[in-house]
């Protein structure tokens, strides 16, 4: 009876191994495993760097309220109610974006009097839209004067301007 029941647990072992064999498997060593388990460490550790880094940008995004995933791995707004509602294709800028921009534009047409806004856009890297309300504010500001009307206006500098009139 022995004999049988160790017969049988051989033959057992044995078509375990034939079909590990059979589909290309083999039972990894103790350096593999070892190696699998630093890998699967290092690439949970990855996610999570990633992770934190966009949760970063996203706050960055919303304005410096807080962020946080919801159940479905999306970031919400905590606490903000502040600036457009949620799901505008155009989030609100902050007036150092505008400064920004608006600084951008007055140098530029310093530099190239004269220029169609689809001029500048391709030039600096940007959209009408984008510059719109910078260019709004220097003109109410007296610090360009456009000259023309629609797409054929040309931006100067108001002082250049006013010395060409």
């Amino acid at each position: 009876m022995d004999n049988l029941g160790t017969e049988m647990s051989r033959n057992t072992v044995s078509s375990s191994q034939r079909r590990d064999e059979r589909i290309g498997r083999r039972r990894p060593s103790s350096l593999e495993a070892a190696l699998a388990a630093l890998v699967h460490a290092f690439v949970e550790q990855i996610s999570n760097v990633a992770r934190r880094a966009a949760i970063g940008h996203l706050e960055l995004a919303f304005g410096g309220a807080p962020v946080r995933p919801d159940r479905l791995g999306a970031a919400i707004r905590i606490g903000s109610r502040g600036g457009r509602p949620r799901g505008s294709r155009n989030p609100k800028r902050t007036a150092a974006d505008l400064r920004r921009l608006a600084t951008t534009f007055l140098s530029f047409v310093q530099a190239y009097p004269g220029l169609r806004i689809e001029q500048i856009n391709e030039r600096i890297g940007t959209t009408t839209y984008e510059l719109a309300l910078p260019i709004r504010k220097l003109v109410a500001d007296g610090q360009i004067s456009p000259q023309g009307a629609k797409r054929s206006t040309r931006y100067f500098v108001a002082a250049a301007r006013s010395a060409r009139s």
